[in-house]
């Protein structure tokens, strides 16, 4: 438990929010609908093409034989538990499709997975899974795979398409990083949401917990709150963790996470931590494709601003230097311009490579004409606008002592 903080009653919290659990709380994660809204809006073409591929006959077809060849499907018959706890996962996260469940062939390390068509979804249990995963735990481990196929199904399959799009812009080889990183934070969100699916089919978070301990672990006796209370001290201890993982986060993320969540009675609330623990406060190199975006925009809004201020002439050697920042397809700006007051609190949550990049961004400014001290003193103003005075006045005490006169 936290120093402090008084112990989480998961009793009361269950007798909470077990009632107001619905499919509608459900929502797809903020950076969900910030991919697809970039794909939709960015690279129409690329969106299109990938969205009608996914829904061709034909690649439904070889997913339903790849899964005949490789697995053996479990029939109602024989196994009632599995069908019974995928019946209450998909009325509880309102999944109308049928599912259908095989068990992979000896060979396979213990997991689980889904593979959609719009028809009907296909779980596929590998390894020993089922052989000590039972009760709630395997709900909510059915219920976070459903969750998989809920996701690729909501919003006319844009979030299946975006992760089929990043995963194949991953898998060209000069991709930029930017792109790589939006793939793995993709794939870790979605982790997240079905984290959240697997605690909505048993009203609480406990047994999602278990079942991750248990994948990173083995079979062994797990007290999940013991575990939820050891993944807030790791974050008590260190304030600045974030997610590692390339395609799954942490246990320990997943778990405080999804405890928060229905601590929070299944809101959004918790979509602001869960961005802190996935992303954190990424240096300049590391950023996703969506924050190179932003990045892009908020160039452009600063530049404005400085061009605005110092009213250099067109066709001046300050002006020729604005006009390389500035787009050549309009239709592609990262953002609609924005005031400098809203660019300042869009960097109170940067790093500070971030930060530099815009002190060093004036500073290139200031320097690019040696004859218009008006720049110089301009470029001040804006690093204040921008809440940057300081860490401007260091950059140029160090780089142009020149100019700090």
């Amino acid at each position: 438990m936290l120093h402090g903080e008084a112990p989480l009653d998961f009793h009361r919290i269950q007798a909470n929010v077990a009632p107001t659990m619905k499919h509608e709380l459900l929502q797809p994660l903020p950076y969900h609908l910030q991919m697809m809204a970039y794909f939709q809006n960015r690279h129409r073409a690329v969106w299109e093409s990938f969205d009608a591929a996914q829904k061709s006959t034909s690649r439904r077809a070889d997913i339903e034989l790849q899964l005949l060849k490789s697995a053996y499907r479990l029939s109602p018959g024989d196994h009632p538990v599995l069908h019974a706890a995928v019946a209450k996962a998909r009325e509880t996260l309102g999944v109308e499709q049928p599912i259908a469940i095989y068990q992979a062939h000896r060979g396979h390390a213990d997991n689980a997975s889904m593979s959609y068509t719009e028809e009907q979804g296909h779980l596929k249990f590998e390894g020993e899974i089922l052989s000590y995963i039972a009760g709630e735990e395997l709900e909510s481990l059915i219920g976070h795979e459903i969750g998989h196929y809920k996701l690729w199904s909501i919003h006319q399959g844009g979030h299946l398409t975006s992760a089929r799009i990043l995963d194949a812009m991953a898998g060209e080889r000069d991709v930029h990083s930017s792109l790589i990183e939006s793939q793995r934070l993709h794939r870790l969100y979605t982790e997240i949401y079905c984290d959240r699916a697997g605690a909505l089919v048993c009203g609480r978070p406990e047994p999602m917990v278990s079942v991750l301990i248990k994948l990173g672990a083995g079979e062994v006796k797990v007290t999940a709150e013991h575990y939820i209370a050891q993944a807030e001290e790791i974050f008590q201890k260190s304030a600045e963790e974030r997610s590692q993982g390339s395609s799954h986060p942490e246990q320990f993320v997943r778990a405080r996470a999804v405890a928060r969540w229905c601590r929070a009675g299944g809101s959004d609330e918790v979509d602001g931590l869960v961005t802190d623990m996935i992303e954190g406060r990424k240096p300049l190199p590391d950023l996703d494709a969506l924050a190179r975006d932003r990045l892009t925009g908020w160039t452009r809004s600063v530049l404005n601003r400085l061009a605005l201020l110092t009213g250099a002439p067109a066709g001046s050697e300050w002006d020729r230097h604005w006009q390389r920042f500035q787009p050549l397809e309009t239709e592609r700006v990262g953002e609609t311009e924005l005031s400098l007051t809203e660019v300042q609190a869009g960097l109170r949550t940067q790093s500070e490579s971030v930060l530099d990049y815009f002190v060093y961004l004036l500073l290139d400014f200031a320097t690019i004409d040696p004859e218009r001290r008006e720049a110089v003193r301009r470029c001040r103003e804006v690093a204040g606008e921008l809440g940057l005075t300081q860490r401007f006045a260091e950059l140029v005490s160090r780089n142009v002592p020149a100019l700090a006169a």
